[in-house]
């Protein structure tokens, strides 16, 4: 999802399964590199994520339309 005030950052919320069948959830992003081998490329973000408040929200209900979370849980 791009963030609504930065269209070169996009935020992913991802379902991790792990060997053993333990599952998490992983929330990142990706953002357009601005120096060296990644510049203009899409690359991982590397620090904590920060975005809008809103921005957030509309990840978990995307989240849960997708089943990832439950849409019984008041966030």
């Amino acid at each position: 999802m791009p963030q609504t005030n930065k269209p070169d950052k996009i935020f992913v919320l991802q379902e991790l399964t792990f060997g053993n069948g333990n599952k998490e959830i992983r929330i990142g992003y990706y953002i357009v590199g601005k120096n060296g081998k990644m510049k203009d490329k899409w690359a991982w973000g590397q620090f904590c994520p920060f975005f809008p408040k809103n921005d957030l929200e509309d990840l978990i209900k995307k989240a849960q339309e997708e089943g990832i979370l439950s849409k019984e849980h008041k966030f």
